[in-house]
């Protein structure tokens, strides 16, 4: 989000284009998760009418939450000891980095310097939001798998499923709307970057807690 930003400004768009963009970008990613999570769901839950192999896909997912808690445990130790970015283990690869920069400039680049028309400037901006969320999504689905396997083993969350789908979603994109109200009213990548390392320890030790509370629970309910 903050390379978004940061591009558009480069680029030369104007305050009102940066807002349309933006917004439009944030909720094509809301979208695109959501419709992975409803798929997701739709096709766990087929699977349950087969007892026996739904107790062996729980064990699994409760077996790769507790594999991700301990990579997280990791970071933790080694960002704490050394503070290089380079040696956490559970971050974006660079080639997936530099593939969604490259969608981004290619589809939000102004050709010969002439603004983009309001719905040229529209399917760019959901392209780009469709793209980045499928690239990113090697990273996001990390806990998107547990939580809708947790959902899927409570009954009553069955009914209510979509419910709580719509509101992970939109609390995945709470972040982004905050960066991208930060970045737009001027806030540098230098400044994001400072926050960052300041938190990553903290982030690191809490998205262990997690992912370990996770297996547990996943473990530990009938199913």
């Amino acid at each position: 989000m903050v390379f978004f930003i940061s591009f558009l400004s480069f680029a030369g768009y104007g305050k009102k284009d940066m807002l349309i963009v933006g917004g439009l970008f944030i909720l094509t990613l809301y979208i695109t998760y959501l419709l992975i999570g409803a798929g997701l769901f739709k096709a766990l839950r087929s699977l349950e009418i087969f007892s026996y192999f739904s107790r062996i896909f729980y064990r699994l997912i409760s077996g790769f939450a507790f594999v991700i808690g301990l990579l997280n445990l990791y970071d933790f130790w080694v960002y704490q000891k050394t503070k290089n970015l380079d040696k956490i283990v559970l971050r974006l690869p660079a080639l997936i980095k530099r593939k969604i920069q490259g969608v981004i400039r290619e589809g939000m680049i102004k050709k010969e310097g002439k603004d983009k028309p309001l719905f040229a400037l529209i399917i760019a901006s959901i392209t780009c939001g469709f793209l980045v969320s499928i690239l990113e999504l090697l990273c996001t689905g990390q806990l998107y798998l547990p939580t809708i396997a947790y959902i899927l083993k409570v009954p009553d969350l069955k009914i209510k499923a979509l419910g709580y789908l719509l509101f992970y979603n939109l609390m995945f994109i709470v972040p982004l709307a905050v960066v991208f109200s930060l970045a737009f009213f001027g806030l540098t990548s230098s400044h994001f970057e400072k926050l960052a390392r300041k938190h990553l320890s903290a982030v690191k030790l809490v998205t262990a807690v997690l992912f370990f509370g996770l297996g547990v629970v996943l473990l530990i309910m009938k199913v």
